[in-house]
């Protein structure tokens, strides 16, 4: 991209889209281009933990399942898939599961044990939640499978739009805040800023 070329651009949330979801994309760049605004710059597209901010998500790498709906996908590729996205999944799972059994709380509020990851605990949790860690992780699959047809066509439609009208997509990432999101959590050496 020139920088030396004056654009215009919207920050745009797919939620604020009349379907909520990324189902409206290839429209919504449709009129992007013909209104000749060249760069949309997308919010995080995770899920929203503190007031529904897209920068207080529940993760970087997971996405809001309610911003791909569609066909169910098939749950053969979940086990490659999940060993693909072992450094963020299995914390990911844990973390969601916890907070949903305490009740939405902090996880600066959650029980000592597991608010410090005491290995022997976090193991216990794993056996006795096991099906509830196994949902959340098929979840994220279902939602990856789901979203990358419409990454694809969201893709496609930027780089078609660019041949005429230069357009680009921009995305931001969520922020860390200090008792939501689960890698602040997982690091708590690394500072949330």
């Amino acid at each position: 991209m020139n920088f030396n070329t004056r654009r215009a651009g919207i920050l745009l949330h797919p939620t604020s889209l009349p379907s909520c979801t990324l189902e409206d994309v290839e429209r919504w760049l449709d009129f992007l281009q013909a209104a000749g605004i060249t760069v949309w710059q997308m919010l995080p597209l995770g899920i929203p933990l503190s007031g529904l901010s897209p920068y207080q998500c529940a993760s970087a790498f997971a996405v809001n399942p309610a911003l791909f709906p569609g066909a169910r996908a098939d749950m053969r590729g979940f086990s490659s898939w999940r060993k693909k996205q072992h450094h963020w999944l299995d914390d990911y799972a844990r973390f969601m599961v916890i907070k949903q059994e305490q009740g939405g709380a902090p996880w600066t509020d959650w029980p000592r044990e597991l608010r410090d990851r005491d290995a022997q605990t976090l193991s216990a949790f794993d056996i006795s939640h096991a099906d509830a860690l196994k949902a959340v992780m098929a979840e994220q699959y279902r939602s990856a499978v789901r979203g990358r047809p419409s990454v694809r066509r969201q893709r496609s439609a930027v780089s078609g739009c660019s041949v005429t009208c230069r357009s680009s997509l921009r995305t931001t990432v969520p922020t860390c805040g200090p008792s939501g999101i689960c890698f602040c959590w997982m690091k708590r050496d690394i500072p949330p800023w």
